[in-house]
């Protein structure tokens, strides 16, 4: 899971055999800092879509994927930007419907211990630990989306 270029929500659904429910834990427009800037390639006070949502199994509501995602609002489209902004459809879906063409650029993987956030959204204890992993949405050679999923390491080690 943690190598896929394709959409996770998907691959979740697959794994559950369920369907996949996003729940918004926050949506907001912010101006991006240096360091974000420097991440997407955009100017320094641009407006960037800042979202953090959960994936949960649509049946038993159990939490199967946290992801933070960075998208400057410049490289959208009015459609796509008002897809993204009703905040409950997941990422994969609203390119898929979008007809975008894109890639997926793997930043990182990581194994990290789990943090509060973390801990109270997957019901994880002190000293378990997370798999996270960092990519780019590409199109038209720029970034448009930049995506931090994480889960609980122990679920998908089978």
């Amino acid at each position: 899971m943690l190598l896929t270029d394709g959409s996770m929500t998907l691959l979740l659904e697959i794994y559950t055999g369920d369907p996949v429910a996003v729940e918004t834990l926050t949506q907001e427009t912010i101006q991006a800092t240096e360091e974000i800037a420097a991440k997407l390639g955009v100017d320094v006070g641009s407006s960037v879509n800042y979202r953090e949502v959960v994936l949960k199994n649509g049946l038993s509501g159990e939490a199967l994927l946290y992801a933070l995602s960075l998208t400057p609002i410049s490289r959208l489209t009015d459609e796509f930007r008002d897809d993204l902004l009703r905040a409950d459809i997941p990422i994969g879906r609203i390119m898929k419907l979008h007809g975008l063409e894109f890639r997926r650029e793997l930043v990182k993987i990581e194994k990290e211990d789990v943090s509060a956030k973390l801990i109270g959204i997957f019901g994880l204890k002190k000293g378990e630990y997370i798999l996270k992993r960092v990519y780019n949405i590409i199109h038209d050679e720029k970034i448009l989306i930049s995506i931090m999923e994480a889960f609980p390491g122990t679920y998908y080690l089978v």
